[in-house]
């Protein structure tokens, strides 16, 4: 729910620049922090990166001008540029995040949530029995026991001479008529 939220606040990617990406609110290190911890909230990237791209492909109004500007083809060239421009009402300078760094903070956030998934079900005890201990990744027995299995499963081992077993109706529980 909270991530819902979170999407329908920052929808306007517009508001959402002019409010955290300012120079005056720049200066705060709280603001920073705040920014950062929202920049790795994939909702929150994608909406502002979704945004962008809106709001330079298609037609959109000017506050500035008080006109309808039409929109450009989103090329490459917008994709990596970081977007730099004045509030002339209020003399800000705001500088956007080029839509690749929010793609990039959304593919970061994925990475270190799929870590600490693979971390946390080694050591919490689930359905697999024991848990490892907390420094389990730092252990050489951890590493040694995963490699060998890896080594054990995918090798190609001959089976000459074996013989496929044939199921029987009796095998399969079905009486013979």
């Amino acid at each position: 729910m909270v991530i819902i939220i979170i999407q329908l606040v920052f929808a306007n990617s517009d508001l959402v620049a002019k409010l955290f990406y300012n120079d005056r609110i720049q200066t705060f290190v709280y603001a920073r922090w705040t920014i950062a911890v929202f920049e790795f909230i994939p909702t929150y990237a994608f909406s502002m990166a979704f945004g962008q791209i809106a709001e330079r492909a298609s037609k959109r109004f000017s506050v500035n001008s008080a006109n309808w500007i039409a929109g450009k083809p989103f090329t490459d060239e917008l994709y990596y540029r970081n977007e730099v421009y004045e509030v002339k009402a209020t003399n800000d300078i705001i500088r956007v995040p080029s839509t690749h760094y929010l793609m990039m903070h959304i593919i970061y956030s994925m990475s270190v949530a799929i870590c600490l998934w693979w971390y946390c079900d080694h050591v919490f005890a689930s359905n697999r029995g024991k848990a490892y201990s907390l420094f389990f990744p730092f252990q050489p027995s951890y590493w040694r026991a995963v490699f060998q299995d890896f080594q054990h499963n995918f090798k190609v081992k001959a089976k000459a001479g074996r013989k496929k077993r044939v199921l029987s109706s009796k095998d399969l529980g079905v009486a013979e008529s």
